[in-house]
């Protein structure tokens, strides 16, 4: 066809997406106090990586909007790292400025609100598309345009409502794609009938430059669903066909360019991190399971997408292919398109594509919301050409279909109750009934009634995954405790030191205290965590990651005392409250808590001070965050081969080494297993700091214990991550036995079963650290400091010619500046950095460039041109053919 389907002309259009916009908000409210979610109870919507991740990142964000955070490399991811590249993944949704109005306590409210503010913005997308698409128009022919309003209600809600939604809600970021997504599709409408571009080419710049990830999720079905289009369109010899293409290809082309300034430092920021790509040439669920999910939302069925977009859409869905006034040949179009979204999401060859050539970490069929959104299409034309049919007509077509619904019952009939099936198919069968007896003309009560059902099975096929993601929350009150108490002993110590430190703690809500709080830390939980990174600190007896796709650091309570030092950790905070260890598993369960362990490592220039419930150990021999080394002449960096089976005291002995120690700091001591009474004993060689470590194998996470030494236990191993890794056991003096013995966690009885190998013990040195120390730090290295991209200090004039060292990564988009002239930086002791500087004063600078910036820029610039000459020279819109 080549007519034009002019707008339909709505009084209470606005009234309408007003609507759009409220009902999925109201219904998201009503579940909010069901559940008695924050506000209105002590449950939040903040669970899994919104907990773990995402809150974090917020507070950070926040802190770079008011000025207090660096936007381009942040010490608070880890040893310190790259933030441009995390911003451009999670935080650039324009809604996410809100989190301005709320303080560091307040954002569980937060989290609310952008849940809800994003949930309906995904209906009103919807609604936009379904009741302006020209091609939808088409569809559905001759209609009363009040009824298309109407009926938008019921498929735009559950598109908002999908169960897709609900179970990846706190995976914030993503939800600006799903509501992006049918303005895409308007956009790609207009090209295709009207030649205009502008739409499609902000929308889906906007997806890609909020989440570059799902834009390109989005922009591979764009191009799936445009050349259907284009073989559609040279059968029925289409005029228009080659500009139509052109435009859109024009258009894709210029968004990618102009969101290269987020998506190629995006991109590059995750080069160094570990993926598994491997394609076994099979299904990653069972088909059967595909079916299951178009009745609810079920997380049991492992590996199968979540697809439900409630009762009423799947049996309009049914309605559109059984309607004899739809055409044959749009039946063939639409049934492609559902095969070819259901087979990427079968078949692991075909499902690795979807995401990017990498198995997804968690959260699998990130795609999946794809099919619901073409459900709730096929889904709205089927159920208005069926309401628009005759008598006859629709009892054919809801006969027929209802026998393919009783079919798709009886295959999910397996894996759901009878009772919710019988509810199911009773839902049905009253909107059959409605749809057989509403008058085209006077559908109001009608689709309220619709809408109403439509609402109830969304809610109902939800609820079970919405009550256990619930009672898996965060605390609201917990939250607030754990702030304060945290955000108060954090504000302490930045208000009496300005300098340049790192801190630790004993204990965590998750990895991401150091952004939660803007300090620099050694946790870190991101998505763009360098596996050399984790690797380094893993290897250094810090958190133990035993899965290759695990991308956490953790502080974990230290490692030894003297690497804690080499690393700048001058400051542990901790708290003696009962109500606060019981508070963090509250707020996190899985990754928060607080170290049982009371001991204290001893050392030279140590003070602990008491501020109420919180104790803050202050450690003044801990080394700068820049010091000089004797010991880096002609020596290259060593590999790390990191294996949670390997001694980390040896490790740290020969970071020591390279650093310039001519004596071991630690001293592995002989430990011999005693099977009689389950223990482990050593008689030691030295006196000093003692620390354990029980190595574990890298494929599976280790069973939880708790340490015993002497008969008391000491510490726990393995219980969430803040003890997983060296374990301080006390102060002993050369000649004491010491006695170690492990039980199952929260048991008495000691069984080493749990333990795979004899486990690693350790004395350090503290003269053979101090010895170390006055080396490295003579005094001749001053005024540090640390500015976003850019770290200074200075040499006095009793500075000796040699190497540098900064205890942050290496990486090659440093560049250093000695008196303004450029020096090389080279990789040292695993994973530091260093700098060769001659005798005596000079300024050294290092600027730190955030990988694939400038060129971005360039890219996007070019893009911008690009689009300008194509507005000037080459736009000429068209109306009479598509």
């Amino acid at each position: 066809m080549s007519r034009v389907i002019q707008k339909p002309v709505m009084k209470h259009a606005v009234l309408f997406a007003i609507l759009a916009f409220i009902i999925p908000g109201l219904v998201m409210l009503g579940l909010f106090w069901k559940l008695q979610i924050y506000p209105f109870g002590n449950n939040t919507v903040v669970t899994g990586d919104f907990n773990n991740q995402y809150l974090a990142l917020f507070s950070y964000f926040r802190g770079v909007l008011t000025g207090d955070n660096s936007v381009t490399y942040s010490l608070s991811l880890g040893l310190g790292g790259n933030f441009f590249g995390v911003l451009t993944y999670y935080l650039l949704s324009p809604i996410n400025l809100t989190v301005l109005l709320f303080p560091t306590n307040q954002l569980p409210l937060f989290a609310s609100f952008i849940v809800l503010a994003k949930i309906s913005c995904i209906g009103l997308g919807m609604h936009v598309f379904l009741t302006k698409s020209e091609y939808i128009n088409e569809l559905l022919g001759e209609v009363h345009r009040d009824l298309i309003y109407k009926v938008s209600l019921v498929f735009s809600s559950a598109y908002a409502l999908m169960g897709y939604v609900i179970a990846y809600k706190e995976c914030i970021m993503w939800l600006d794609a799903i509501f992006l997504l049918p303005i895409v599709f308007l956009g790609m409408d207009r090209i295709i009938y009207r030649g205009r571009m502008r739409l499609f080419l902000v929308s889906f710049t906007i997806v890609v430059i909020t989440n570059f990830y799902f834009g390109y999720i989005v922009g591979l079905f764009s191009g799936f669903v445009m050349l259907i289009w284009i073989f559609q369109a040279l059968i029925r010899k289409n005029p228009n066909v080659l500009k139509v293409t052109g435009i859109y290809a024009f258009g894709a082309l210029a968004s990618l360019l102009i969101s290269a300034c987020v998506t190629l430092p995006g991109y590059l920021s995750t080069v160094g991190v570990a993926k598994n790509s491997v394609i076994n040439f099979k299904p990653v669920y069972t088909s059967s399971n595909f079916v299951v999910q178009l009745f609810r939302s079920n997380p049991v069925e492992a590996g199968s997408p979540i697809i439900f977009v409630g009762i009423v859409a799947l049996a309009s869905a049914v309605l559109f292919f059984l309607n004899k006034n739809v055409k044959l040949f749009d039946k063939y179009v639409w049934t492609i398109i559902l095969l070819f979204l259901f087979i990427g999401s079968w078949f692991d060859a075909f499902y690795l594509i979807w995401h990017a050539f990498a198995w997804p970490n968690g959260y699998v069929q990130r795609e999946a919301f794809l099919i619901p959104f073409v459900i709730c299409i096929i889904g709205f034309v089927g159920l208005i050409k069926t309401i628009n049919q005759n008598q006859t007509g629709k009892k054919q077509t809801l006969f027929s279909s209802g026998l393919v619904l009783v079919v798709l019952t009886l295959i999910a009939a397996s894996s759901l109750s009878v009772k919710y099936l019988a509810t199911s198919l009773l839902l049905i069968v009253l909107c059959g009934l409605l749809v057989a007896r509403i008058p085209a003309g006077k559908s109001t009560l009608t689709t309220l009634i619709i809408l109403t059902i439509s609402i109830f099975s969304l809610v109902m096929g939800n609820l079970n995954l919405e009550t256990l993601i619930t009672n898996g929350s965060m605390k609201a009150k917990a939250y607030k405790k754990f702030a304060q108490s945290t955000d108060n002993i954090v504000t302490r110590i930045k208000v009496n030191d300005d300098g340049l430190y790192r801190i630790g703690n004993r204990y965590q809500a998750n990895d991401n205290d150091p952004l939660l709080f803007g300090y620099a830390g050694l946790s870190n939980y991101v998505s763009q965590q360098s596996t050399g990174i984790t690797d380094f600190l893993s290897s250094s007896g810090y958190y133990q990651k035993h899965l290759d796709w695990q991308r956490w650091s953790n502080f974990n309570s230290g490692a030894t005392l003297s690497f804690d030092r080499l690393l700048g950790v001058k400051y542990v905070y901790g708290s003696t409250s009962n109500t606060l260890k019981k508070a963090l598993l509250d707020v996190n369960v899985k990754m928060g808590g607080d170290n049982v362990s009371s001991l204290v490592p001893f050392g030279e220039g140590i003070v602990t001070k008491n501020y109420g419930e919180s104790f803050l150990t202050r450690d003044q021999s801990a080394l700068p965050l820049v010091f000089r080394s004797t010991g880096l002449e002609n020596k290259k960096s060593f590999s790390i081969n990191y294996s949670p089976l390997n001694n980390p005291f040896s490790f740290q002995n020969a970071v020591w080494k390279q650093l310039g120690s001519r004596e071991n700091i630690l001293t592995n001591q002989t430990v011999k297993s005693d099977s009689s009474n389950h223990t482990f004993s050593s008689t030691l060689s030295a006196s000093g700091n003692t620390y354990v470590y029980a190595p574990t194998s890298r494929d599976s996470d280790p069973r939880p214990v708790d340490v015993y030494v002497n008969g008391e236990k000491v510490s726990q191993l393995f219980v969430n991550d803040i003890e997983n890794g060296i374990v301080y056991i006390g102060r002993y003096k050369r000649g004491d036995t010491i006695s170690l013995g492990f039980s199952a966690h929260g048991t008495r009885k000691l069984d080493n079963s749990n333990i795979e190998r004899t486990p690693f013990l350790a004395t350090e040195s503290e003269g053979a650290f101090q010895k170390i120390r006055h080396k490295l730090n003579s005094g001749s290295i001053y005024n540090q400091k640390a500015n976003a991209s850019l770290i200074s200090f200075s040499t006095r004039e009793n500075f000796r010619e040699g190497n540098v060292v900064l205890t942050i990564p290496f990486d090659k988009h440093w560049t250093g500046y000695v008196d303004g002239h450029r020096t090389t930086m080279k990789r040292v002791a695993g994973e530091l950095t260093s700098m060769r500087i001659d005798h005596g004063r000079h300024k050294v600078t290092l600027k730190y460039s955030v990988p694939g910036l400038s060129m971005g820029i360039w890219l996007s610039v070019m893009g911008v041109v690009l689009l300008a000459i194509y507005k000037i020279w080459v736009y000429r819109p068209f109306s009479k053919n598509h």
